[in-house]
């Protein structure tokens, strides 16, 4: 099975994509607003599109070690539920999503 990588965010904020191949299938992150005493980080596993509804764990921790370990767990339950097709509808629109962007910012119109 392929190793879980991760990508900082960009905008400045502690966290990290989370990704499968090429797949972005989560996040973990610092959690912003909580008290001293909570939970300090957060971890979320589910991508749209191609993640059944449902299936979608996430969950709460003191530091970013517990996090990570928490969500390489949930993804040992979640990943031998998807299929190659999950991940292809996820690359679909990332793909489309790209193209519409370039063409937004060409000033051009969209095809009806």
């Amino acid at each position: 099975m392929p190793e879980l990588t991760r990508r900082s965010y960009e905008d400045g904020l502690e966290g990290w994509h989370v990704y499968f191949c090429d797949v972005r299938i989560g996040n973990i992150r610092k959690l912003a607003g909580v008290p001293t005493h909570g939970h300090q980080w957060g971890w979320s596993i589910g991508f749209d599109p191609g993640m059944p509804p449902g299936r979608r764990p996430s969950g709460w921790a003191d530091t970013f070690d517990e996090a990570r370990a928490a969500f390489e767990v949930a993804w040992k339950s979640v990943d031998p539920t998807l299929t190659e097709e999950h991940y292809e509808a996820w690359r679909r629109d990332r793909d489309w999503t790209a193209w519409k962007h370039r063409i937004w910012e060409k000033r051009c119109l969209l095809p009806i």
